[in-house]
């Protein structure tokens, strides 16, 4: 969601009606729940931590600089096999040509199925796509924002 129509600057993310605090374990077991589109392959096997979140952060990540979703589908069913099974091939796909090789290895880290291989929270953070924000260039290269605008 944008703050003000048109001004790509300031995105909201919203919808947090199923979020909880995991606790001090870092780890649920639940029935899944969520949008399927961001649900993480654990949470689909009813396993919800942290690297869960971030997965979700990948998503939303591939949605604003691919403009389309990672995993469609147009049954749940359909949407889950797809977060399962289908191989991104974030750096084959010439669709996302425009993107960085930051941009591209950072989507790489957070959307791996192995929820123990995927970035932190910290260490998305400090992933060097970001750096480039926090150094000041707030549009390194071409990672998507023109195509969002179309």
């Amino acid at each position: 969601m944008l703050q003000r129509e048109g001004d790509l600057t300031n995105v909201k993310l919203i919808d947090f009606g199923l979020s909880r605090d995991i606790g001090a374990s870092g780890t649920v077991k639940s029935l899944c729940s969520g949008t399927p589109f961001y649900i993480a392959p654990e949470v689909i096997d009813r396993q919800v931590t942290t690297a869960s979140d971030l997965w979700s952060l990948g998503v939303v990540m591939y949605v604003c600089l691919a403009g389309r979703l990672p995993f469609p589908g147009h049954t749940t069913e359909e949407i889950f096999n797809n977060v399962l099974q289908k191989d991104l091939r974030i750096y084959q796909d010439p669709k996302l040509n425009h993107l960085s090789p930051e941009a591209k290895d950072l989507l790489q880290r957070l959307l791996h199925r192995e929820p123990t291989e995927r970035l932190t929270a910290k260490q998305a953070l400090e992933h060097a796509w970001l750096a480039t924000f926090r150094a000041g260039n707030f549009l390194p290269r071409d990672d998507g924002l023109d195509r969002t605008r179309q």
